[in-house]
């Protein structure tokens, strides 16, 4: 069994104790630190070492006592007194006398000196071997520059190559932009001068087609006239007819012979019958061609107003827009039958 120092958090156990030949683990409720140091160990040696050379009141711990042990120990043998003062230790090293252990003083000197010329040429080789470590470094610093500096150029070549498509691009699209908006002026202008004759053109046709609806009333109220006409013939006839006996005379029958066709009573009637009926199937024709006068009188109208519309301003819906082609039609068809109903 061997003396080991142990130091035991909390539990008042001494320092000193004694160990077995095998390690014994810490149990979980001790603590490998000192309160005096306030230091924490890992192990049970470190701390034992700690508290027998380290700690407050050992060995090392007071300078004093420290300097005092080595000066005894120097001293050890001789008659010299042990305790000297540091101006004393000074003297005694500048004079070059006594000796350290086995070696005496001028050895040490020498020893000293070769030790610190073998570390100046070992601190010249380390100072080299760092020479050549920072070349090495630089070299691969300016290798590493060179890529970084060649990337970065290719970077920038690349960036101004796309900085150029860009200002191509928007080049382009501005011009086709300007394009774009030119040939809209030129419509714009087209437009308004196409809208300007066609305005014209529609004040023309309304124009026209004001005097044809003039023309139709004026043919329908003479055709209206001249069936009033007829009608009011047709009852003279009839109630002259009734009121006057018939007379068989060459005078008042203006067909045939009385000598070679003799007309009677019953045939003047029939023939009178069939002229009155022919009159009323004449009547009869120019209602129908009235009504229809009317119903086109009506699409002249319904024309006019979509064109006033389209006149002032107002998109005409689509079943109003009529194209070049029919409203020439509708022009040329107006005319016909005005000249067919004037012959």
């Amino acid at each position: 069994m061997e003396p080991i120092d142990q130091h035991v958090e909390g539990d008042g156990f001494p320092t000193n104790a004694t160990a077995p030949d095998v390690a014994v683990q810490p149990s979980p409720g001790l603590t490998l630190d000192c309160r005096k140091c306030n230091l924490k160990f890992k192990t049970r040696e470190e701390l034992s070492n700690h508290l027998s050379f380290f700690c407050q009141n050992s060995k090392y711990a007071d300078i004093e006592k420290f300097k005092q042990s080595i000066l005894q120990e120097s001293y050890s043998g001789t008659g010299n007194q042990p305790n000297l003062s540091f101006e004393g230790i000074r003297n005694f090293i500048n004079a070059g006398t006594g000796a350290i252990g086995k070696v005496s003083l001028a050895e040490l000197r020498s020893q000293i000196r070769g030790d610190a010329t073998a570390m100046a040429d070992v601190k010249t080789e380390v100072l080299k071997q760092r020479e050549k470590e920072l070349l090495s470094n630089l070299r691969a610093l300016k290798s590493n520059h060179s890529e970084i500096m060649s990337k970065r150029m290719e970077e920038e070549t690349r960036i101004q190559t796309m900085i150029g498509d860009l200002d191509e691009q928007r080049s382009s699209e501005i011009r086709a932009r300007m394009e774009k908006e030119r040939v809209k002026d030129a419509l714009q202008k087209i437009d308004k001068a196409n809208l300007q004759a066609l305005e014209i053109e529609k004040r023309q046709e309304i124009d026209e087609l004001i005097k044809e609806q003039e023309f139709l009333k004026k043919k329908e109220m003479l055709a209206l006239e001249e069936i009033q006409k007829l009608v009011g013939q047709i009852d003279t006839n009839n109630s002259k007819m009734e009121s006057t006996p018939l007379k068989r005379s060459a005078l008042s029958l203006p067909w045939g012979n009385q000598l070679e066709n003799p007309v009677s009573a019953t045939d003047f009637r029939q023939k009178f019958a069939q002229t009155g009926r022919n009159l009323g199937e004449e009547a009869a024709k120019l209602r129908i061609i009235r009504q229809q006068r009317m119903a086109e009188r009506g699409a002249i109208v319904t024309k006019l107003e979509a064109m006033t519309r389209s006149t002032n301003g107002q998109t005409p819906s689509p079943t109003e827009r009529i194209s070049e082609n029919q409203r020439r039609k509708l022009i040329e068809t107006l005319k016909a039958k005005q000249t067919e109903e004037m012959a």
